[in-house]
Parts: structure tokens; sequence; C-alpha cells
């Protein structure tokens, strides 16, 4: 595909405020079509049309595609360009403003796939993980340090708020990485396929237990080089509460990072014994 005459045939130009890096590679959507597992029966979400080289394979491969993208004159111009894709509907305007509840109304489980734009990928990310339900998996395309980030286990730089956020709710795998020329105009970075398989059981027993985990760990995670027993005072944690965490084996003098997801998970059900 020449992106560039593709472009000056529809009269556009990227965009960079909307992190408009285009995708061209055919080889790339076909890796990433067979990455996100998908049937014929599936109903596809996608954040980021762009010139709709992965919307198109999309369609060819599941029930039904709802394809969001920010820009317009863009969605406009890719929509009448693939006009015979009957099993796509196109919706111009910003995906993070969209009221997730009226697309679940329709259809019950939903699958994610999209090469996602940089500057909202986090974003995008969290939400849909905070609005999990109905949502069975999400393919992503992120820049490389991102996903990175969010696979990244215990005891390693790159472990934080976003590592321990992503694999509570889903079970995650680093497909493949793609390089700066698969795109156009090309990034200044490399990006990766990431699959989420979303975990069907909630892992947590109330909306209190959630809550109170994420502030723990964003609190912690505040203070990177503190050791744990600082956080927690951060919170108000009293002495009592603190010798009780102690006494069930949990070595407060440990730095947030050591902590894996699942010791985390544990920690926040004894806080929760303390706390009652």
């Amino acid at each position: 595909m020449n992106i560039k005459k593709q472009l000056h045939a529809l009269g556009l130009a990227p965009r960079p405020h909307w992190s408009q890096n285009f995708l061209h590679d055919e080889r790339v959507v076909e890796r990433m079509v067979r990455a996100a597992q998908l049937s014929k029966q599936d109903i596809v979400l996608e954040i980021g049309t762009g010139l709709g080289i992965l919307t198109q394979a999309l369609s060819q491969a599941v029930a039904r595609v709802i394809s969001f993208d920010v820009d317009g004159k863009l969605l406009e111009k890719v929509s009448s360009h693939f006009a015979d894709l009957s099993n796509v509907e196109w919706v111009s305007m910003d995906f993070l403003k969209y009221d997730l509840k009226s697309l679940k109304e329709r259809f019950p489980v939903i699958k994610v796939v999209s090469n996602l734009p940089y500057h909202i990928s986090t974003e995008v990310l969290f939400r849909f993980l905070e609005e999990r339900s109905g949502v069975s998996s999400m393919t992503f395309m992120l820049q490389k340090e991102v996903g990175r980030r969010i696979a990244a286990v215990a005891n390693t730089k790159a472990y934080g708020v976003l590592s321990i956020f992503s694999q509570v709710y889903a079970d995650i795998e680093i497909c493949f990485d793609i390089a700066p020329g698969c795109f156009y105009p090309r990034p200044r970075v490399c990006s990766s396929v990431l699959h989420f398989k979303v975990k069907p059981t909630l892992p947590f027993a109330s909306a209190a237990e959630e809550k109170r985990f994420k502030k723990i760990v964003k609190t912690a995670f505040g203070h990177r080089r503190k050791i744990l027993r600082h956080a927690l005072l951060e919170l108000s944690f009293t002495e009592p509460m603190l010798n009780h965490l102690i006494h069930k084996g949990y070595d407060l003098c440990r730095r947030p990072e050591s902590f894996s997801v699942v010791e985390w998970m544990r920690l926040n059900r004894e806080i929760q014994s303390v706390e009652k």
C-alpha cells in the first residue's frame, strides 16, 4: 500500500496531535487478526480507524465491526472508500466520551481490536478494565515500552501500577513487535501487539475492596523508593494494624516493586480483615 498516494488521493494529511501514524503493512494486520483469536460470530470494537486497513481485515473475520475515529473528515473519506463493507458501523466521535453501556445493550459480548492512538492508549485500556463486563478480550497495538510495562513482573524496573492493574483483570500475552517502518509517518518508537484475555470472575469481593486495593497500590508506587511501611503510615494505618500484618508474615520493609500481583491481592485482603 502506497500510503502517501492514498492520503493525497483522499485529500488528507496525518495529524500529529491525534497520534495519526497510519499502519500500512498488511502482514502486520494479518498477524494482529490472528492474535485476536476471532470467530465469525464475534462483534468487534475498533478505536482509531485510521485508513481502514485493519477495519477491512476485521470485517472479513467477524460478524460486525464498530469502528471509532475522532477525525470526522478522515472517517468520512475512509467510510466512503469502504462503502461495500456492509458489516462495519462507522462512528465519528471521541471514544473516551462514548457511553459503553449503549453498546453493551445491543451486544452482550464484544471483543476489542485496535491500533490505539499512542496519546490515549493507557486511558482506553483503563476504561475497558474498569468497564470490563461484556468484554471477553482485547488485542491492542501499543508503544513497545507501554506494552512491556503492562506485562512486567515484580522486581523489574518496568513493573508498577500499570502492570498490577492490568494483570489483576486480565491474562496478558505479548504477541509480537512492530518496527516503525510499518507506519506512516514513522513513529520514533517501536510498537507491540498485546492480547488481553479478560478474567471471567471479579478479583474483588466488593467495590469497597477494589477501591482500597487501587488506593494502596497507587500510594505505595507514588513513593517507589520508600518501603511499604511508609506508604501504609501515609494511609493512616496505626501501629497495631502494622504489627498485625507483620505477625501475619508481611515484611513491611520491602519496597512496593518487590510484591507480585498475587502478593498485593493477599495483602489487600489481610488489610480488609484488620479494618473490620
